[in-house]
């Protein structure tokens, strides 16, 4: 699929010291949770700005990408935040991976 054949892509080009720093919304996020998502993919558009967006769970995320890579770092964030006047409570994945063995 497209996404893999992308993930594969970015971890032949990036130097073998090299790394990724990568953030993804959860689909804990309370701002987005408020979305429906698009054909049960966790898929969200913002009305606000039309752009739109994956929601992972941690598990899948980890899941996928260590097929491509070593995880390095990885971290869940929650933080409150403001939007249109209403608080929500965020919540991202960072991860910081580094390419597989070559």
């Amino acid at each position: 699929n497209l996404a893999s054949s992308f993930w594969v892509e970015m971890n032949r080009v990036v130097r073998t010291d090299g790394r990724i720093v990568r953030i993804a919304f959860s689909v804990d996020d309370s701002y987005y949770a408020q979305y429906p998502s698009r054909n049960g993919h966790k898929i969200v558009s913002d009305p606000t700005n039309g752009i739109s967006k994956r929601l992972y769970q941690e598990g899948e995320l980890k899941d996928f990408f260590s097929r491509f890579f070593r995880i390095e770092y990885f971290a869940k964030f929650e933080f409150a935040d403001i939007v249109h006047e209403k608080v929500f409570n965020r919540v991202v994945f960072t991860s910081v991976l580094r390419p597989l063995e070559r």
